[in-house]
């Protein structure tokens, strides 16, 4: 979150440690009930359970830069900070509204 300053966090959840012997998943709570993190048995490599943060993009980041890249106006932080995962990974599923008219912008996952 350092690179984008001052934020509006709309929602923050912090998960216990995953299981080591079983695929864990993870809901967000609340108005972002749609978001789910699945951490495969024996991934998780780190002592603090996942987190994750929903805020607000500030507007100057969100402005259009002549058909540059423009971020969405919420977007999702995941922590802790320097967690690394096992061979097997980490899923995240964020499901998109389909019916919803995005002209010709196309969606991009960073991390």
């Amino acid at each position: 979150l350092e690179e984008f300053g001052q934020v509006r966090v709309l929602q923050r959840a912090r998960f216990p440690v995953p299981s080591a012997e079983a695929d864990t998943t993870f809901t967000m709570p609340g108005d972002y009930d749609f978001l789910d993190i699945t951490v495969p048995r024996g991934a998780w490599n780190h002592s603090l359970g996942p987190s994750a943060t929903v805020f607000e993009v500030p507007a100057q980041f969100r402005s259009d830069d002549g058909g540059e890249a423009v971020l969405a106006g919420e977007a999702i932080s995941f922590g802790p900070e320097g967690a690394t995962f096992g061979q097997q990974g980490v899923e995240i599923e964020l499901p998109l509204n389909e019916t919803e008219d995005f002209g010709n912008r196309q969606f991009e996952v960073r991390f």
